[in-house]
């Protein structure tokens, strides 16, 4: 039997994407190595997708800081990011799209696209988000 996260809902689709999560957090650990960088402050994992080529698909935002900029936007946990600055993120390279999309120079725009899962629609909504520099 094959689901397709596009048409069922996404607590449904949370089942396939457990090893990529999983797999997303160890990548973004090794990203956060860094002392600082300019970002939105979104921890992200990258969502299976089996229409792919590759089998990347979209993001999923896990977590956030609270008082960063992607929060004060807007986003939420749980919203699925699906283009970055007008570039789908299907089929991308996790780490392209952590280091060359979502982070940039600090106080420099990015425009976010989300599809938010409410009740029984489907939202789908931009953002224009600055990025600051966050220490760790």
């Amino acid at each position: 039997m094959t689901f397709k996260c596009r048409t069922i809902s996404i607590m449904i689709c949370i089942g396939f994407i457990i090893p990529n999560v999983l797999f997303g957090i160890n990548r973004l650990e090794r990203l956060a190595e860094e002392s600082s960088f300019a970002g939105i402050g979104v921890n992200v994992a990258q969502l299976y997708d089996p229409e792919s080529t590759n089998k990347r698909g979209n993001l999923i935002v896990l977590s956030m800081d609270n008082n960063g900029p992607a929060a004060k936007a807007g986003l939420q946990p749980g919203d699925i990011i699906t283009e970055i600055d007008g570039k789908n993120v299907i089929g991308l390279e996790f780490e392209y799209i952590v280091i060359s999309l979502l982070r940039g120079k600090e106080g420099t725009m990015v425009k976010i696209r989300i599809k938010r899962y409410e009740q029984n629609n489907v939202a789908v909504k931009e953002y224009f988000i600055m990025r600051q520099v966050f220490n760790h």
